[in-house]
């Protein structure tokens, strides 16, 4: 008969007892953040106006659509396969979809295959939770038009994931993921680098891939954009600045120092580049000591750094209302925006990986309390950033009805003109106002 004690070792030493518990961990901290996105789903942004509708009469053709010239492909699959089934479920199955995809990303870091980066696989666990409330995910969680954000995070990990082999299926997901999420090409650097440490072909093959993506992208959005003059390619001149100061302060403060105080300290210069000169020293001194023993995993956490830096580049071009929101001395972290989420992701993965280096509570020495001290405080400042923005309760049901009516009429054949569509409402993203919109969509008889 098998004794509790060797049990509970088999247990610890499982790694698929360690994924599901990390799995479960951030489907919980997910949904009891933010309940009426599961409970009372509404349509949120572009999930109406580009995701939803353009589905409605696009039909296939949707999926090859792009938003602002970025091409969303899985999430276009989502929207074209919700027509499909009644209206009323329309959100319910978005709100499932970004579900799916926000726990299973966050949880992928619980894999053996990112041992090289935390070996503990308990504490790989506990990093799933820390990225499942991160920097960011407030906002891009439960959000269609959002989820290219984790969708390109969760490629981050599949090329980051040991071993470095780029099989036919880990190539095919990540063309896809390619296909379906804009911010992906910002990885490129990562790719080069992983060609450049393994040889491998296949990824200077898959290099290739991205440039199509990158010259679609770029022309879809200069076209896009520059219609709903968000443009500016004179910003360019501030991404140097903009870049230097987000990779500083949120890698360096905003993980340790949280929300409020850090706002403070990107306030005052002096502080904020005195503070990350010495940041800079001491952080410098342990990577130069790890890159002696493990010089692969300093360079390839650095790239992926920067890669996820670069948004804030992006955003500054192409997204001209957030250059403010993006300068240091205006004191915003942007800790509940997507812009955040990608390089608080990584950041996270740096300072774990660094306090779990020399935690170990066998060693009483100055450096284990200093991790100790860490490891708390990185979950204390994200869970201080628990409270998202509430959605709104735009009465779905009485709206889908309506729109409900008319599809069936066209099924039926009964529709012989177009049928236009009023007081259809979604909810409005954080800093829009008013709470909630209304559109007008028109229904095809064909």
């Amino acid at each position: 008969m098998e004794t509790v004690p060797s049990t509970w070792r088999r247990l610890k030493d499982s790694s698929s007892a360690a994924y599901c518990l990390a799995l479960v961990t951030c489907v919980g901290l997910i949904v009891a953040r933010n309940p009426p996105a599961i409970m009372r789903p509404e349509l949120w942004a572009e999930d109406a106006t580009d995701f939803f509708f353009t589905a409605l009469t696009h039909r296939a053709a949707s999926l090859i659509t792009p938003v602002y010239g970025y091409h969303f492909f899985l999430c276009r699959l989502v929207a074209f396969a919700a027509t499909l089934l009644p209206v009323l479920w329309t959100p319910y199955l978005y709100s499932l979809f970004c579900l799916t995809v926000a726990a299973f990303t966050s949880s992928y870091f619980s894999r053996e295959g990112f041992s090289w980066i935390v070996p503990s696989r308990w504490a790989r666990v506990f990093v799933c939770g820390l990225l499942a409330i991160g920097p960011g995910t407030g906002e891009v969680f439960f959000s269609l038009c959002n989820s290219a954000s984790v969708l390109t995070f969760l490629a981050l990990l599949l090329l980051i994931e040991k071993p470095f082999r780029l099989g036919a299926l880990r190539f095919a997901a990540l063309a896809i993921l390619l296909v379906s999420a804009g911010q992906t090409f910002l990885l490129a650097p990562v790719v080069a680098l992983l060609w450049y440490l393994t040889r491998d072909r296949r990824y200077g093959l898959f290099l290739l891939c991205f440039v199509p993506i990158i010259v679609v992208n770029t022309i879809g959005n200069h076209y896009a954009a520059g219609e709903a003059h968000l443009l500016n390619y004179g910003n360019a001149r501030l991404i140097p600045k903009t870049m230097v100061e987000n990779a500083v302060m949120r890698v360096a403060y905003m993980p340790i120092l949280g929300d409020s105080l850090t706002s403070k300290v990107m306030t005052h210069g002096w502080v904020f580049w005195g503070g990350a000169l010495v940041a800079g020293a001491v952080g410098g001194f342990l990577a130069f000591r790890k890159a002696l023993i493990r010089r692969e995993l300093v360079w390839t956490l650095a790239t992926a750094y920067l890669c996820t830096i670069a948004v804030f580049g992006v955003v500054l071009i192409a997204r001209s209302y957030a250059v403010g929101l993006s300068d240091r001395a205006a004191g915003h972290t942007l800790w509940g925006y997507r812009y955040a989420y990608l390089s608080g992701m990584v950041a996270l993965v740096i300072w774990c990986t660094v306090l779990f280096a020399y935690f170990d509570f066998r060693k009483q020495k100055l450096k284990t309390l200093a991790a100790c001290v860490g490891l708390v405080l990185l979950p204390w400042h994200n869970f201080n950033q628990w409270p998202v923005y509430q959605r709104a309760d735009i009465h779905w049901p009485e709206g889908a009805a309506v729109l409900q009516k008319i599809l069936d009429e066209k099924k039926s054949g009964r529709l012989h003109e177009p049928a236009v569509v009023n007081g259809i409402t979604w909810v409005h993203p954080i800093g829009w106002g008013p709470n909630s919109g209304k559109l007008e969509v028109t229904i095809p008889p064909d």
